[in-house]
């Protein structure tokens, strides 16, 4: 399969997984905006109680990972504090980027 083919299979499931937490409204601390969505990118913005995140899906032509990052930061504290941060690869399947967007909204669904 070329590159920008999984970028697409990649980039549905996520729109997909996000507008389906939307929906059921899986995690009712969390606010989520929509920042980019095209063709070609995905940019969601995550605002919780106690903390904050990003998801990013592309094509990136220099990063440390393939189309996925998941970052999710403390905001109780003035200095930075990462509280989960995931990067695909290229062996990475749906299923488990999916998955591990899951672990991310858990884990700042429920930080304290």
């Amino acid at each position: 399969m070329s590159n920008q083919g999984r970028l697409h299979i990649v980039l549905e499931a996520v729109k997909k997984y996000i507008l389906e937490i939307e929906e059921k409204e899986l995690y009712k601390k969390c606010n989520i905006e929509i920042l980019i969505d095209s063709s070609d990118a995905y940019r969601v913005a995550l605002q919780f109680d106690n903390c904050m995140g990003e998801i990013i899906v592309n094509q990136p032509d220099f990063a440390p990972y393939k189309h996925v990052k998941i970052e999710m930061l403390s905001s109780i504290d003035k200095e930075i504090k990462y509280i989960f941060v995931w990067h695909d690869n290229e062996k990475d399947t749906v299923e488990e980027i999916l998955l591990n967007i899951k672990k991310g909204f858990d884990i700042a669904n429920d930080y304290r």
